[in-house]
């Protein structure tokens, strides 16, 4: 089965990128890289498709730049997962490493 992987990378991360992708190469995987959300580029104004009172009463706090950043970015790799067509995909970020074993 050729499971499409799609791997979320912040644009200035781009060391993690290169390791990342060493890694895949070598386990013989193909990744499609997915450009992150930078939460220190984005205003709180422009927070879309979050109900922020709603995410502040489950988590007893406000949320963070970073966390809605992080949600964004796995938003934007399912959406591109779907516009593939794939039964299948797998989502990861730029801090896995794949082995040859995996």
């Amino acid at each position: 089965m050729n499971l499409p992987i799609f791997a979320i990378n912040l644009d200035r991360e781009t060391q993690r990128w290169s390791e990342l992708l060493a890694s895949a190469e070598a386990a013989g995987l193909t990744l499609q890289r997915i450009a992150a959300v930078d939460g220190r580029a984005l205003a709180e104004k422009d927070w879309t498709e979050i109900d922020l009172p709603a995410a502040r009463k489950l988590s007893g706090r406000d949320i963070l730049s970073g966390e809605y950043a992080c949600y964004r970015s796995h938003i934007r790799a399912l959406e591109t997962f779907l516009a593939g067509g794939s039964a299948h995909g797998l989502i990861v970020e730029d801090d896995v490493l794949f082995s040859e074993s995996t």
